[in-house]
């Protein structure tokens, strides 16, 4: 939760050196900056709240395991068929 909040700080400043910024060309990509921020802090607070638990399938021994063989279609006229 607290990197939301320094991502919406970070998003805050960008805005406000936006308005204290003459050059029109400046201002759009400071405002970039503090919309791309607002974007990351609202990510944040949804990767926060969501928990991703990866279990390891279990090995499985055998004849499952052993090496496979793959098969090729004939193709006509292929040297390799």
């Amino acid at each position: 939760m607290w990197v939301a909040t320094q991502y919406r700080q970070k998003a805050l400043e960008f805005l406000e050196f936006a308005q204290t910024v003459d050059d029109q060309r400046q201002k759009g990509r400071l405002l970039e900056l503090a919309q791309a921020y607002a974007r990351l802090a609202d990510l944040a607070d949804k990767n926060s709240a969501t928990d991703i638990v990866y279990e390891t399938p279990p090995r499985q021994y055998g004849a499952a395991m052993g090496p496979q063989r793959v098969t090729r279609p004939h193709v006509e006229g292929d040297p390799a068929a």
